[in-house]
């Protein structure tokens, strides 16, 4: 494994427990939110992405928001934001 990877099981394991994670923090608490950092992506690299692209997104589905870099840029950001749902 190489520094700033991630192997493919935990990657699968990452997406699983944050579904139970936010499924027991509303539990707990009905407001509670779990905010994603948008640098991990679903090929294992810990990398800035400073939007929400395809790279990030299966992380984030089952989130209430998404933490990006603070080097992000408005043209980057909404651009983003055009994904296909």
């Amino acid at each position: 494994m190489r520094i700033g990877m991630l192997p493919y099981t935990y990657l699968q394991q990452a997406l699983l427990r944050r579904r139970r994670l936010r499924l027991r923090l509303r539990a707990q608490n009905p407001g509670a939110q779990l905010i994603w950092y948008d640098a991990v992506t679903i090929d294992g690299a810990l990398r800035w992405q400073d939007t929400l692209n395809a790279a990030n997104r299966p992380f984030f589905e089952d989130c209430d928001g998404i933490f990006v870099n603070y080097t992000w840029k408005a043209r980057a950001l909404w651009s983003g934001s055009s994904l296909d749902t």
